[in-house]
C-alpha cells in the first residue's frame, strides 16, 4: 500500500531527503522522553481514578497493573504517532517522527517503534554521540527537528 500521508516539504523528493541532516538533538530527545513520561503518568492516574469510580472492587493485583501499564504505554505512543506523527512532548519540542523519505511512517513501523520502547534498557541506547535510539533504528524511523526543516503539507507525487 502506497503511503499517501503528506511529506514534509515540496522542495524534497523522496530520494533527496536525508533525515540525518534534520535529526533532533539528544537534549530534545531526552526532553521528549521526560515530558512524555509525565503525560503518560498523568493519564494513568486519570484512568485509574475513572476505573476506581466505575468499579471500586477492581482487583489490585500488581502484575495486572504492570501489564496494563505496559499496554497503555504502547497505546499512548502508538496512537499519537500514528494519528499525528508525534507524541504530546514532540508537539512541545517541535519534533516529529518520519520515515527515511521524510513521510509519516506507516502504522506497522510505528507499532515496531512502540514495541521497541518496551525493551529493558532501551533509553540507554541514546548514550552515544548520535541521538538515535533502538526504537528508531529497529523501526527505520527518525525523529527530526521541525525547526531545522520547514514543515509543509504537500501530497507526494
Amino acid at each position: 500500500m502506497e503511503n499517501t500521508t503528506p511529506i514534509l516539504d515540496s522542495d524534497f523528493t523522496t530520494t533527496d531527503f536525508d533525515p540525518r541532516r534534520f535529526i533532533a538533538s539528544a537534549e530534545k530527545r531526552f526532553g521528549n522522553y521526560l515530558l512524555d513520561l509525565v503525560f503518560y503518568y498523568v493519564l494513568m492516574v486519570l484512568v485509574g481514578v475513572i476505573i476506581t469510580l466505575m468499579d471500586p472492587s477492581f482487583p489490585d493485583d500488581d502484575a495486572m497493573f504492570r501489564l496494563l501499564g505496559v499496554l497503555f504505554y504502547f497505546l499512548y505512543c502508538f496512537s499519537f504517532e500514528v494519528i499525528a506523527g508525534k507524541t504530546p512532548a514532540k508537539f512541545i519540542t517541535r519534533t516529529r517522527v518520519v520515515d527515511k523519505f521524510g513521510r509519516q511512517p506507516q502504522a506497522i513501523s510505528i507499532s515496531g517503534r512502540s514495541i521497541s520502547r518496551l525493551v529493558p534498557l532501551e533509553p540507554l541506547s541514546f548514550l552515544g554521540a548520535y541521538a538515535r535510539g533502538w526504537h528508531d533504528s529497529w523501526s527505520n524511523t527518525w525523529v527530526i527537528d521541525e525547526k531545522k526543516l520547514k514543515v509543509g503539507l504537500v501530497e507526494p507525487s
